[in-house]
């Protein structure tokens, strides 16, 4: 079910950028983009919220993944390709994961040869492409299975610019232009409900599990408990963004510190640093059920 809003409040795109609300009102108005008042709150369609968007972050600077430390420039390959098209986005950065970290990933799941990976959280798809592009070079049936609402992604942290609509066709695109369609199954919903349903839904046991969906201590808590005892043994964990100071969210290091590390007979873990920034990302493998 799609649950995509129609109409968007222009009190709250104001807030998410940081502007006067009556001046974003100007702005639009002058743009002719058309607002309309519903139950008593002034909004905007759905269609021109590309527009909008478009002239609120008209001047502001935009910041980029730096591709040329990465392999993806010097690689003439589908995957590569469609990669780099992602990082191109106004949207990609900082959320997505970067390319030194995306190569990490890639190279893990060329290592362990997973047969059935789960993420949650895939943003606009990098972490989607680099694990479906590392199973197809492992050569076996191995499949993604992908949770994440894909609604429209909206500005965060007051980056004007970082807006993308659509976030579930704009993946399917990109896998299609990598040619890594058949190793993605999208699971379109909350995690708790895609969890709760996870027998019929997903089935086997995981030999890859990539948590990076909500980072509150209750988001990140709720996704291993709920996923983690389909994780079998010997298989492994990844948590992205576990250095509160450096990502601002608390929810994956509060996992670590207070289930994971006190389970020294179920877990072995390791937290490594990342770049360009230092977000973090801790590797763990289940060694006991």
């Amino acid at each position: 079910m799609n649950n995509t809003p129609t109409w968007y409040q222009m009190d709250h795109i104001a807030n998410l950028v940081n502007e006067d609300l009556h001046d974003l009102l100007v702005l639009a108005t002058t743009n002719g983009i058309k607002l309309q008042k519903k139950s008593g709150t002034i909004t905007v369609h759905r269609n021109d919220l590309t527009r909008l968007f478009e002239e609120i972050s008209r001047d502001v600077p935009r910041r980029r993944h730096v591709l040329t430390k990465s392999l993806l420039p010097h690689l003439d390959l589908p995957w590569a390709k469609a990669l780099k098209g992602i990082y191109e986005e106004d949207a990609a950065w900082p959320a997505s994961m970067s390319p030194q970290q995306g190569e990490f990933l890639r190279s893990l799941i060329q290592n362990i040869n997973p047969k059935k990976c789960l993420e949650i959280g895939c943003f606009i798809g990098a972490s989607t492409l680099w694990i479906c592009s590392a199973l197809e070079d492992c050569g076996n049936n191995g499949i993604l299975h992908s949770v994440d609402l894909y609604g429209d992604k909206m500005p965060f942290k007051h980056i004007k610019y970082m807006f993308l609509l659509d976030a579930l066709s704009y993946i399917q695109k990109r896998l299609d232009e990598a040619e890594l369609s058949h190793r993605n199954i999208q699971h379109v919903g909350h995690s708790h409900l895609v969890g709760s349903q996870y027998d019929k839904l997903i089935g086997d046991e995981l030999d890859f599990l990539f948590i990076d969906g909500d980072h509150t201590i209750e988001g990140a808590t709720g996704d291993f408990l709920l996923y983690e005892p389909h994780l079998k043994k010997g298989g492994y964990l990844m948590f992205h963004d576990i250095y509160p100071e450096v990502c601002g969210w608390d929810g994956p290091a509060h996992v670590i510190n207070s289930i994971i590390a006190k389970q020294p007979g179920k877990y072995q873990f390791v937290e490594l640093d990342t770049a360009p920034q230092n977000y973090g990302i801790s590797l763990i493998k289940k060694i006991a059920k």
